[in-house]
């Protein structure tokens, strides 16, 4: 009888020691505001947590372990359309195995994220996705040690409390970087076209036009196709890239324009489709500005393309070389 007594008290403290938990207001609580955040508690012990969910493409993982009085949580928000190459970790000094090894670090513009951050990964990929807002948000995952790779961002943190009530909040947070991260491709020039317009920050601006012009020429809207921004950008472009460049120069281009394009007229400049494209640009723009310039356009040697010099105050361009 006294050990069927004794089993029956442990039951009675168990139950006790449960409805006391599901009482406990803090804990209804915290366990609400996971779930409000996408999460669904999986294991829950003295010692070991973990939660898992879902928030539209984002996955989210909680877990966390104690050791001593300390918890260590590690928290993850994986996006499947965060490029898996893109990573963005906190620049702790680098050697030459670094460099060697370690893959191409992009500078992207903004001086502080360059600074704080080794950024790799898709260059139009990365410029569509780090506007301004998610710059800053990404700086302060930097700062608490944070970091992303591998399609996830993460970050871990070290507390002494069971239940921080900060938990659902950074996890939000997570599940936010990590969409904004994620530039479907399909929508990468959107995004680049979105930065030229409106980025604070000039070197942001002129990197993201860079990508766009040799990464997605054919998706430029005619009204980013200026002559201040086409110029200093024909030497950093591919060949179809400066095709694009060229002719869009001989629609909106100026006298300031032919000494700068002439080089690519002639060889060893550019290829067969750069240098006709520069023949055209250069033709256009001197019928277009011979009242201002003072050019004249007369017939030049024959050639397999057809001739074209100009003479006058900005001539120099020959378009009648001969092709070797």
């Amino acid at each position: 009888m006294g050990r069927r007594d004794d089993h029956r008290a442990a039951r009675w403290a168990e139950r006790q020691r449960r409805d006391t938990r599901r009482r406990d207001p803090r804990r209804g609580m915290w366990q609400t505001r996971l779930k409000a955040a996408g999460l669904r508690v999986e294991l829950n012990d003295d010692g070991r947590f973990r939660a898992r969910g879902q928030r539209k493409a984002t996955r989210l993982e909680v877990t966390g372990s104690r050791e001593g009085e300390t918890w260590t949580w590690v928290l993850s928000a994986q996006n499947k359309y965060i490029p898996s190459d893109l990573s963005i970790v906190a620049e702790t000094g680098r050697s030459w195995l670094t460099d060697l090894f370690g893959g191409q670090d992009h500078v992207i513009g903004d001086p502080i994220l360059d600074d704080l951050a080794r950024i790799q990964g898709p260059p139009d990929r990365l410029l569509a996705a780090l506007d301004d807002t998610t710059r800053e948000r990404v700086r302060s995952l930097l700062e608490r040690d944070g970091a992303v790779s591998d399609r996830t961002v993460q970050l871990t943190v070290s507390t002494d409390a069971a239940r921080p009530t900060w938990l659902s909040d950074r996890v939000l947070d997570l599940s936010r970087l990590a969409g904004r991260l994620a530039v479907h491709p399909k929508r990468v020039s959107q995004g680049l076209i979105r930065a030229v317009d409106r980025d604070p920050l000039p070197g942001i601006r002129t990197e993201a036009f860079r990508i766009l012009m040799q990464e997605h020429a054919p998706r430029v809207p005619e009204r980013l196709l200026t002559e201040a921004r086409l110029l200093p950008l024909l030497d950093q472009l591919s060949y179809d890239a400066l095709v694009v460049a060229l002719e869009a120069l001989g629609r909106v281009g100026s006298a300031t324009s032919l000494p700068v394009i002439a080089p690519y007229a002639r060889f060893p400049r550019g290829n067969n489709a750069t240098r006709k494209a520069a023949r055209r640009a250069g033709k256009a723009i001197a019928e277009r500005t011979a009242p201002e310039g003072g050019l004249q356009v007369v017939p030049g040697p024959p050639s397999q393309d057809g001739g074209l010099a100009l003479s006058g105050e900005h001539g120099g361009l020959s378009t009648a070389e001969d092709e070797p």
